[in-house]
């Protein structure tokens, strides 16, 4: 299977720009969600600076946030607003330098 466009700097995957409605796409794949195209590129604009295990733990708290609120909304799974909200509540693991030190790292050694 040929990896999303991501760069790994001591075991931390970065998502490039353009891997990640592909992670999004990736993660949501088995869960019940009303996200469209436009959501998903929209969600993933939002993703700055932020690894594909970030990107994992935000549809994770965004289907328990769901989860939550089942009952209210008849159980109609993920919603943009459920992404948005899991995206408030999760910071960055890696700082802006640590990115920028690690695409450095790639540029150098021919990765990307």
């Amino acid at each position: 299977m040929k990896a999303i466009a991501t760069v790994n700097f001591k075991g931390c995957w970065i998502a490039r720009e353009g891997s990640k409605k592909k992670l999004i796409e990736v993660f949501l794949r088995n869960r019940t969600h009303l996200l469209n195209e436009d959501d998903i590129e929209y969600i993933a604009e939002k993703l700055e600076n932020y690894s594909g295990a970030d990107i994992e733990l935000i549809i994770d708290r965004a289907a328990f946030i769901a989860f939550e609120k089942r009952e209210e909304r008849k159980n109609i799974g993920i919603i943009r607003e459920d992404i948005e909200k899991a995206i408030e509540e999760t910071p960055p693991s890696v700082s802006i330098e640590e990115v920028e030190r690690i695409e450095e790292w790639a540029r150098n050694r021919g990765v990307i």
